[in-house]
């Protein structure tokens, strides 16, 4: 059974984010009715997730199922988008606190990597980047403005477009092509990373 269908509470208790992910991938639309089920249940899976030391894999999901709703849900309950908008704030938060306790090093972003296996495709318009990414303009302008200052990108203008390209890419290589999957992101993201400057 699609557990889109279920009522929201047992939606929050027989099913998990993975599973409903997975169901809601597929569609082309969110309907109101399981939109609403599935924000009480994202409600449900948040809490849980903020009260206890979780795990980065389940905080990057969650934020992916929130990412994937807002793009989905139409029309959308009163209220959906800025539900939705609250809550990857608190994911963000919490990813920050779980890697400070790790000891991660510098400031990753939740969306740097899916940029960089975006722009190792070649360069791209900041539109068409934040489209592809399912984010705002200005969340893309935000996640850009740290990989420019961590050297990872650069941007130029032409005309009213902003273009963005991995640093070290030049424009003679890059293209402004609509970008395709590359499975080997991780890898690419560690080479950028490798071929920083020092401090």
């Amino acid at each position: 059974m699609n557990p889109l269908e279920l009522r929201p509470e047992m939606l929050a208790d027989s099913s998990d984010p993975a599973a409903v992910l997975a169901a809601l991938k597929p569609l082309a639309t969110l309907e109101p009715e399981p939109a609403e089920s599935l924000l009480y249940a994202l409600g449900f899976w948040l809490a849980q997730t903020m009260s206890r030391a979780a795990d980065l894999e389940e905080v990057l999901l969650l934020d992916e199922l929130c990412a994937l709703a807002a793009q989905r849900a139409h029309p959308p309950p009163a209220g959906f988008h800025a539900t939705l908008q609250a809550w990857r704030r608190l994911l963000e938060y919490k990813r920050l606190s779980i890697e400070a306790r790790a000891g991660a090093r510098g400031s990753h972003l939740l969306q740097a990597d899916a940029v960089i296996t975006t722009l190792a495709n070649g360069e791209i318009t900041q539109l068409k980047l934040a489209k592809h990414l399912g984010l705002s303009a200005g969340r893309v302008s935000q996640v850009l403005a740290v990989m420019e200052q961590q050297r990872l990108i650069t941007r130029r203008r032409q005309g009213r477009e902003s273009l963005v390209s991995l640093a070290g890419d030049t424009p003679s290589r890059a293209t402004t092509s609509a970008p395709t999957k590359n499975a080997g992101g991780g890898k690419l993201f560690q080479n950028v990373f490798a071929r920083q400057p020092s401090r």
